[in-house]
């Protein structure tokens, strides 16, 4: 049965005819809806040669499948195995069959065309609820960045009078007076929370990036050219090794670029005579920036804190702007991974896209 099989599977895999052959016998039958019995095929001027030969029989028989006027498919029948002459009857038997298979055929193949569209629609729904979740989430962040930004610009403008005027008063105040160290405390806390309020009205201003392709290696390089004075102060050094011919990286260039300054800075202020590694390569379709920050040392506990945000860490103080970074960039579809390997120091890790497709 399997050689038998196997030579059916050939004969089918060759038999391959154009409806354009309105002449050709198989043709025929379905354009005129009716069974035919070809008998001399191997002389017969109504039947391809190269059917014949490919049959190998010298007479069989055309049955046209039809399902409600529709051409469903071709049944051809032979006695390569009986070599019994094919009578009409046998014309008559087989045609009864050809009803209930071209039915079957039909019906399997609306199932199937059925089928197809039910996961279209499914996937249209599945797409569709997502929008209407992405829209409602929209809204909500809408709605919290306009009262986020409403309250900080509120409180910046008293803040920045009470600033200034304690920088005032801290200039005309001599040293050696004891009311300078309470008012060197007002400008610190002062010039903190006008910190604060930066981060908070930069995290309002995120909400609606604009992406675009940018250099990775210029974006780094800018960046480190923007904290370098601020590493020298803290007797900070920085080496960048940036990886040759990468593609462009599909980001938004102020949200990235704010990022990496904050990783940088929040690691210089809270050292000093440290090293930063950065380097630049690709993985995949991804562009990976990695920090190595060789100064610290941090438990799993405090790796949490520092991605918690207002939470405090021994070594690296409050962790509301990396906890700002890693919502940035979440929202930007930017895998940023913070770990702190056994033997010393702090890696960050920021993947990110070449291609727009990869924006969910």
């Amino acid at each position: 049965m399997t050689a038998e099989r196997d030579k059916f599977h050939d004969i089918l895999n060759r038999l391959v005819i154009s409806m354009d052959n309105i002449h050709h016998v198989v043709v025929r039958s379905l354009e005129e809806k009716k069974p035919l019995l070809v008998h001399n095929a191997f002389n017969n001027p109504e039947v391809d040669p190269e059917l014949a030969q490919l049959l190998g029989v010298d007479s069989f028989l055309v049955l046209p499948m039809l399902a409600r006027n529709r051409r469903v498919g071709v049944i051809l029948a032979d006695n390569v195995i009986t070599r019994q002459p094919i009578t009409d009857d046998d014309l008559r038997s087989i045609e009864t069959f050809t009803f209930p298979v071209a039915f079957a055929i039909e019906r399997a193949s609306l199932y199937e065309r059925l089928q197809e569209e039910v996961s279209k629609l499914q996937e249209a729904n599945r797409r569709l609820q997502e929008q209407q979740e992405l829209l409602v989430k929209m809204e909500k962040m809408a709605l919290v960045g306009r009262i986020t930004s409403s309250i900080a610009h509120s409180i910046r403008n008293p803040l920045m009078v009470i600033g200034g005027f304690a920088r005032s008063v801290l200039k005309a105040t001599p040293d050696n007076d004891p009311k300078r160290t309470f008012i060197d405390s007002i400008v610190d806390e002062a010039r903190q929370m006008e910190e604060v309020l930066d981060e908070i009205l930069t995290y309002s201003d995120a909400l609606y990036p604009i992406r675009d392709f940018w250099d990775v290696n210029q974006l780094v390089d800018t960046v480190i050219r923007d904290i370098q004075q601020k590493a020298l102060a803290q007797n900070y050094s920085c080496h960048f090794h940036p990886a040759d011919g990468l593609p462009q990286a599909y980001v938004d260039y102020k949200q990235l670029s704010y990022c990496l300054r904050n990783i940088l800075l929040g690691t210089i202020d809270s050292l000093e005579d440290g090293t930063l590694e950065i380097s630049t390569c690709q993985e995949g379709d991804r562009i990976v920036i990695q920090i190595d920050d060789l100064g610290h040392r941090l438990s799993q506990d405090e790796l949490e804190a520092l991605l918690t945000p207002f939470a405090e860490t021994r070594e690296m103080g409050s962790g509301l702007n990396l906890a700002l970074c890693r919502n940035m960039l979440e929202k930007l579809d930017i895998p940023f991974l913070v770990v702190a390997p056994p033997e010393s120091g702090v890696r960050y890790s920021i993947k990110l896209p070449t291609r727009k497709e990869e924006q969910s």
